[in-house]
Protein backbone atom coordinates (compact mmCIF):
# COMPACT_ATOMS: atom_id res chain seq x y z
CA UNK A 1 0.00 0.00 0.00
CA UNK A 2 1.03 3.10 -1.09
CA UNK A 3 0.16 7.57 -0.52
CA UNK A 4 -0.50 9.53 -2.89
CA UNK A 5 -0.71 12.94 -0.95
CA UNK A 6 -2.73 13.20 1.76
CA UNK A 7 -6.27 12.93 0.46
CA UNK A 8 -5.64 9.82 -1.28
CA UNK A 9 -4.25 6.03 -0.62
CA UNK A 10 -3.26 3.66 -3.04
CA UNK A 11 -2.84 0.11 -3.09
CA UNK A 12 -1.88 -2.35 -6.26
CA UNK A 13 -4.60 -5.17 -6.50
CA UNK A 14 -4.51 -8.13 -9.10
CA UNK A 15 -7.45 -8.36 -11.67
CA UNK A 16 -7.78 -10.85 -14.47
CA UNK A 17 -3.73 -12.01 -13.49
CA UNK A 18 -2.97 -8.42 -13.66
CA UNK A 19 -1.89 -5.35 -11.33
CA UNK A 20 -3.91 -2.27 -10.97
CA UNK A 21 -2.86 0.55 -8.94
CA UNK A 22 -6.51 1.96 -7.10
CA UNK A 23 -6.55 4.92 -5.09
CA UNK A 24 -9.36 5.38 -2.24
CA UNK A 25 -10.86 9.27 -2.49
CA UNK A 26 -12.71 9.73 1.01
CA UNK A 27 -14.91 12.07 -0.43
CA UNK A 28 -16.51 9.76 -2.80
CA UNK A 29 -18.39 8.25 0.40
CA UNK A 30 -19.26 11.69 2.11
CA UNK A 31 -23.22 12.42 2.00
CA UNK A 32 -23.32 16.10 0.38
CA UNK A 33 -26.63 18.25 0.98
CA UNK A 34 -27.48 17.15 -2.40
CA UNK A 35 -27.09 13.45 -1.68
CA UNK A 36 -28.83 13.70 1.71
CA UNK A 37 -32.01 15.34 -0.65
CA UNK A 38 -32.33 12.16 -2.66
CA UNK A 39 -32.08 9.88 0.23
CA UNK A 40 -34.54 11.81 2.47
CA UNK A 41 -37.04 14.67 1.61
CA UNK A 42 -39.05 16.55 4.39
CA UNK A 43 -42.06 18.76 4.06
CA UNK A 44 -45.23 19.84 5.37
CA UNK A 45 -48.50 18.98 3.63
CA UNK A 46 -49.65 22.20 3.31
CA UNK A 47 -46.45 23.49 2.41
CA UNK A 48 -46.17 26.33 4.62
CA UNK A 49 -44.44 26.28 8.23
CA UNK A 50 -46.13 27.92 10.58
CA UNK A 51 -49.04 27.02 13.42
CA UNK A 52 -50.95 29.16 15.67
CA UNK A 53 -49.31 29.39 19.18
CA UNK A 54 -53.06 28.07 20.99
CA UNK A 55 -51.55 24.58 22.41
CA UNK A 56 -54.37 22.40 19.93
CA UNK A 57 -53.72 23.39 15.98
CA UNK A 58 -51.34 20.75 14.12
CA UNK A 59 -49.56 20.26 10.87
CA UNK A 60 -48.61 17.01 8.92
CA UNK A 61 -44.80 16.89 8.49
CA UNK A 62 -43.99 13.95 5.77
CA UNK A 63 -40.79 12.57 5.52
CA UNK A 64 -39.96 10.80 1.77
CA UNK A 65 -37.52 8.14 1.46
CA UNK A 66 -36.79 6.07 -2.02
CA UNK A 67 -39.96 3.91 -1.93
CA UNK A 68 -37.03 0.97 -3.13
CA UNK A 69 -35.26 1.47 0.02
CA UNK A 70 -34.29 -1.63 1.39
CA UNK A 71 -36.95 -2.11 4.64
CA UNK A 72 -34.22 -1.64 7.23
CA UNK A 73 -33.90 2.16 6.04
CA UNK A 74 -37.55 2.71 5.83
CA UNK A 75 -38.16 3.55 9.15
CA UNK A 76 -37.99 7.64 10.38
CA UNK A 77 -36.96 8.58 13.53
CA UNK A 78 -38.61 12.00 14.38
CA UNK A 79 -37.67 14.48 16.86
CA UNK A 80 -38.61 18.00 17.86
CA UNK A 81 -37.34 20.82 20.03
CA UNK A 82 -41.21 22.14 21.24
CA UNK A 83 -44.50 21.12 20.43
CA UNK A 84 -45.90 17.49 20.45
CA UNK A 85 -45.36 15.13 17.75
CA UNK A 86 -48.06 12.55 17.50
CA UNK A 87 -49.01 9.52 15.14
CA UNK A 88 -45.79 6.87 15.51
CA UNK A 89 -44.23 5.06 18.07
CA UNK A 90 -43.23 6.46 21.04
CA UNK A 91 -39.18 5.52 21.22
CA UNK A 92 -37.23 7.35 24.14
CA UNK A 93 -38.31 11.29 23.05
CA UNK A 94 -38.49 10.27 19.30
CA UNK A 95 -41.87 9.11 17.46
CA UNK A 96 -40.95 6.16 15.05
CA UNK A 97 -42.79 6.08 11.58
CA UNK A 98 -42.15 3.30 8.53
CA UNK A 99 -42.36 4.81 5.46
CA UNK A 100 -45.62 3.55 3.36
CA UNK A 101 -45.08 1.96 -0.17
CA UNK A 102 -44.62 4.99 -1.72
CA UNK A 103 -41.72 5.69 0.41
CA UNK A 104 -43.76 8.74 2.70
CA UNK A 105 -43.54 8.55 6.39
CA UNK A 106 -46.19 11.09 8.01
CA UNK A 107 -45.97 12.34 11.96
CA UNK A 108 -48.23 15.57 13.26
CA UNK A 109 -47.07 18.45 15.24
CA UNK A 110 -49.23 20.13 17.70
CA UNK A 111 -48.28 22.93 18.98
CA UNK A 112 -48.42 24.77 22.63
CA UNK A 113 -49.61 28.27 23.34
CA UNK A 114 -46.04 29.77 23.44
CA UNK A 115 -44.92 31.58 20.58
CA UNK A 116 -41.47 29.98 19.54
CA UNK A 117 -39.78 27.73 16.95
CA UNK A 118 -39.97 24.28 16.41
CA UNK A 119 -37.06 22.56 14.83
CA UNK A 120 -38.17 19.16 13.92
CA UNK A 121 -35.74 16.39 12.43
CA UNK A 122 -36.25 13.20 11.08
CA UNK A 123 -33.46 10.96 10.34
CA UNK A 124 -33.51 7.06 8.69
CA UNK A 125 -33.59 4.95 11.35
CA UNK A 126 -30.13 2.60 11.81
CA UNK A 127 -27.09 4.80 11.76
CA UNK A 128 -27.20 5.92 8.27
CA UNK A 129 -26.51 9.44 9.22
CA UNK A 130 -29.14 10.74 6.74
CA UNK A 131 -31.20 13.41 8.38
CA UNK A 132 -33.31 16.52 7.56
CA UNK A 133 -34.88 19.22 9.61
CA UNK A 134 -37.47 22.06 9.08
CA UNK A 135 -38.57 24.82 11.25
CA UNK A 136 -42.01 25.20 11.85
CA UNK A 137 -42.99 28.25 13.37
CA UNK A 138 -45.39 28.85 16.49
CA UNK A 139 -47.32 32.25 15.62
CA UNK A 140 -49.44 34.51 17.62
CA UNK A 141 -52.84 33.95 17.73
CA UNK A 142 -56.02 36.19 17.92
CA UNK A 143 -57.94 35.37 21.06
CA UNK A 144 -61.54 36.10 18.82
CA UNK A 145 -60.01 33.32 16.48
CA UNK A 146 -60.73 30.65 19.82
CA UNK A 147 -63.37 31.92 21.35
CA UNK A 148 -65.79 34.88 21.30
CA UNK A 149 -69.24 35.92 22.58
CA UNK A 150 -71.83 35.50 19.99
CA UNK A 151 -74.99 36.44 22.00
CA UNK A 152 -75.35 39.01 24.88
CA UNK A 153 -77.63 40.91 26.32
CA UNK A 154 -78.23 44.20 25.94
CA UNK A 155 -79.11 44.41 29.28
CA UNK A 156 -81.33 43.27 32.44
CA UNK A 157 -83.33 43.96 34.74
CA UNK A 158 -82.56 43.78 38.48
CA UNK A 159 -86.08 42.04 39.21
CA UNK A 160 -84.32 38.84 40.70
CA UNK A 161 -85.79 36.65 38.45
CA UNK A 162 -85.78 37.30 34.99
CA UNK A 163 -83.20 34.59 32.79
CA UNK A 164 -81.35 35.61 29.65
CA UNK A 165 -79.02 33.18 27.68
CA UNK A 166 -75.36 34.15 26.90
CA UNK A 167 -73.39 32.06 24.06
CA UNK A 168 -70.25 32.00 22.72
CA UNK A 169 -68.23 30.04 19.98
CA UNK A 170 -65.35 28.62 20.02
CA UNK A 171 -62.54 26.88 17.25
CA UNK A 172 -63.73 24.34 15.54
CA UNK A 173 -60.37 22.44 16.00
CA UNK A 174 -60.44 22.07 19.30
CA UNK A 175 -59.93 18.86 20.37
CA UNK A 176 -62.73 16.99 22.40
CA UNK A 177 -61.02 17.13 25.79
CA UNK A 178 -60.50 20.91 25.76
CA UNK A 179 -64.07 22.22 24.19
CA UNK A 180 -65.66 23.05 27.63
CA UNK A 181 -66.17 26.26 28.45
CA UNK A 182 -65.59 27.64 31.71
CA UNK A 183 -67.91 30.39 32.70
CA UNK A 184 -67.67 32.96 35.83
CA UNK A 185 -69.62 35.65 36.71
CA UNK A 186 -70.14 38.56 39.05
CA UNK A 187 -73.74 40.32 40.27
CA UNK A 188 -75.57 37.90 38.56
CA UNK A 189 -75.76 33.95 39.17
CA UNK A 190 -76.13 30.59 36.59
CA UNK A 191 -79.45 29.46 36.19
CA UNK A 192 -77.78 26.10 35.73
CA UNK A 193 -76.14 25.80 39.29
CA UNK A 194 -77.20 28.99 40.88
CA UNK A 195 -74.06 29.78 40.84
CA UNK A 196 -70.96 32.29 39.98
CA UNK A 197 -68.91 29.40 38.07
CA UNK A 198 -70.38 26.74 35.31
CA UNK A 199 -69.02 24.41 33.18
CA UNK A 200 -70.36 23.91 29.67
CA UNK A 201 -68.98 22.21 26.68
CA UNK A 202 -69.52 23.37 23.20
CA UNK A 203 -72.00 21.53 20.79
CA UNK A 204 -71.47 20.23 17.16
CA UNK A 205 -72.16 23.50 16.50
CA UNK A 206 -69.22 25.00 18.15
CA UNK A 207 -71.63 26.81 20.36
CA UNK A 208 -71.65 26.86 24.36
CA UNK A 209 -74.34 28.52 26.38
CA UNK A 210 -75.16 29.90 29.81
CA UNK A 211 -78.51 30.61 31.53
CA UNK A 212 -78.11 33.77 34.02
CA UNK A 213 -80.36 35.19 36.53
CA UNK A 214 -80.59 39.00 37.31
CA UNK A 215 -80.41 40.25 40.63
CA UNK A 216 -82.32 42.42 42.18
CA UNK A 217 -79.91 45.03 42.76
CA UNK A 218 -78.77 47.30 39.96
CA UNK A 219 -74.50 47.33 39.14
CA UNK A 220 -72.75 45.97 36.21
CA UNK A 221 -72.57 42.16 35.69
CA UNK A 222 -69.13 40.56 34.16
CA UNK A 223 -68.82 37.64 32.71
CA UNK A 224 -65.61 35.60 31.94
CA UNK A 225 -65.69 32.70 29.29
CA UNK A 226 -62.29 30.44 28.83
CA UNK A 227 -61.03 27.66 27.06
CA UNK A 228 -58.04 26.21 25.99
CA UNK A 229 -56.20 29.31 28.30
CA UNK A 230 -57.90 31.62 26.39
CA UNK A 231 -60.68 33.84 27.71
CA UNK A 232 -62.98 36.35 26.74
CA UNK A 233 -64.87 39.02 29.14
CA UNK A 234 -67.96 40.64 28.63
CA UNK A 235 -70.19 42.95 30.75
CA UNK A 236 -74.06 43.64 31.13
CA UNK A 237 -75.63 46.75 32.87
CA UNK A 238 -78.56 45.61 34.93
CA UNK A 239 -81.06 48.01 35.42
CA UNK A 240 -84.20 49.06 37.56
CA UNK A 241 -86.95 47.00 36.75
CA UNK A 242 -89.64 49.49 37.39
CA UNK A 243 -93.71 47.66 37.67
CA UNK A 244 -95.75 47.06 34.66
CA UNK A 245 -99.07 47.56 37.42
CA UNK A 246 -99.51 49.67 40.98
CA UNK A 247 -102.39 49.24 42.85
CA UNK A 248 -103.10 51.74 45.65
CA UNK A 249 -104.77 50.60 49.30
CA UNK A 250 -105.75 53.99 50.81
CA UNK A 251 -106.33 52.32 54.20
CA UNK A 252 -109.38 53.77 54.57
CA UNK A 253 -112.37 54.48 52.58
CA UNK A 254 -113.73 57.23 55.37
CA UNK A 255 -112.01 59.35 57.65
CA UNK A 256 -112.15 61.89 59.77
CA UNK A 257 -109.67 64.89 59.32
CA UNK A 258 -107.82 64.36 62.24
CA UNK A 259 -107.30 60.74 61.55
CA UNK A 260 -104.48 59.21 59.18
CA UNK A 261 -104.92 56.75 56.41
CA UNK A 262 -101.77 54.37 55.85
CA UNK A 263 -101.76 54.28 52.13
CA UNK A 264 -99.94 51.65 50.67
CA UNK A 265 -98.56 51.13 46.74
CA UNK A 266 -97.93 47.95 45.91
CA UNK A 267 -95.99 47.83 42.30
CA UNK A 268 -96.06 44.15 40.23
CA UNK A 269 -93.80 42.92 37.69
CA UNK A 270 -94.94 40.00 35.28
CA UNK A 271 -91.67 38.65 35.88
CA UNK A 272 -89.93 38.91 39.80
CA UNK A 273 -90.40 41.85 41.69
CA UNK A 274 -89.49 45.78 40.57
CA UNK A 275 -85.81 47.01 42.08
CA UNK A 276 -86.33 47.57 45.67
CA UNK A 277 -86.00 51.19 46.61
CA UNK A 278 -88.19 52.33 43.76
CA UNK A 279 -89.19 56.23 44.70
CA UNK A 280 -93.64 56.77 44.84
CA UNK A 281 -94.81 59.97 44.38
CA UNK A 282 -98.05 60.39 46.36
CA UNK A 283 -100.80 63.34 45.80
CA UNK A 284 -104.24 64.08 47.00
CA UNK A 285 -106.93 65.81 44.91
CA UNK A 286 -110.50 67.10 44.85
CA UNK A 287 -113.21 67.25 42.08
CA UNK A 288 -111.28 70.62 41.06
CA UNK A 289 -107.51 68.94 40.49
CA UNK A 290 -106.54 71.08 43.55
CA UNK A 291 -104.34 69.40 46.03
CA UNK A 292 -105.38 68.28 49.08
CA UNK A 293 -104.17 67.18 52.57
CA UNK A 294 -100.69 65.71 53.45
CA UNK A 295 -98.44 63.13 53.05
CA UNK A 296 -96.12 62.06 55.45
CA UNK A 297 -93.45 59.41 56.40
CA UNK A 298 -92.92 58.51 52.59
CA UNK A 299 -91.10 55.10 52.35
CA UNK A 300 -89.46 53.68 48.97
CA UNK A 301 -90.78 50.24 47.85
CA UNK A 302 -89.29 47.37 50.10
CA UNK A 303 -88.05 43.86 48.54
CA UNK A 304 -91.90 42.96 48.44
CA UNK A 305 -92.80 45.89 46.33
CA UNK A 306 -94.54 48.02 49.00
CA UNK A 307 -94.54 51.67 49.13
CA UNK A 308 -95.79 53.20 52.44
CA UNK A 309 -97.02 56.55 53.02
CA UNK A 310 -99.65 58.28 55.71
CA UNK A 311 -102.29 60.62 54.64
CA UNK A 312 -104.06 63.54 56.55
CA UNK A 313 -106.38 65.32 54.89
CA UNK A 314 -105.06 68.74 57.04
CA UNK A 315 -106.84 71.45 55.46
CA UNK A 316 -109.67 69.92 54.14
CA UNK A 317 -113.56 71.25 54.43
CA UNK A 318 -116.04 67.78 54.88
CA UNK A 319 -117.45 66.45 53.81
CA UNK A 320 -114.81 65.90 51.05
CA UNK A 321 -113.92 63.13 47.94
CA UNK A 322 -110.77 62.88 47.45
CA UNK A 323 -108.53 61.00 44.85
CA UNK A 324 -105.28 59.85 46.46
CA UNK A 325 -102.82 58.68 43.20
CA UNK A 326 -99.51 56.63 43.51
CA UNK A 327 -97.14 57.86 40.80
CA UNK A 328 -93.62 55.68 40.16
CA UNK A 329 -91.17 58.47 38.48
CA UNK A 330 -89.48 55.87 36.91
CA UNK A 331 -91.74 54.81 34.09
CA UNK A 332 -94.76 56.76 34.33
CA UNK A 333 -96.75 54.00 36.15
CA UNK A 334 -99.75 55.34 38.13
CA UNK A 335 -102.67 53.82 40.35
CA UNK A 336 -105.62 56.04 42.13
CA UNK A 337 -108.32 55.44 44.65
CA UNK A 338 -110.70 57.74 46.61
CA UNK A 339 -111.07 58.68 50.02
CA UNK A 340 -114.47 60.15 51.94
CA UNK A 341 -113.47 62.93 54.35
CA UNK A 342 -116.19 63.24 56.87
CA UNK A 343 -117.36 65.31 59.36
Amino acid sequence: MSSLGARFLCGAIVIGGLYTLACYDPDNYTLSPGAIDSLLDLRTTRGDSALPADGFSRITIVAVVDSNSPKESRTISFTTSAGTLTGGTAVGSAQEVTADATGRASIDLQSVAVVQVARVRAEIKGGTGVARQIDISFVPVSVDSIIRFRDVPDSLPADGASVATVTVTVAPALPTASRTVQFQSSLVVFVQNNGSTLGSTADAGNVAFADIRTPSQIGLAHITATVGGFAQDTTIPVVWAYPDTVLLDPGLFTMKVTEQAPVVATLLRRIGKPTPNTFVTFTAFDSTGTSRGQFRAIQESDPQGLAKASFQPIGVTPPALLTLRALVDGNGKAASATIQVVP
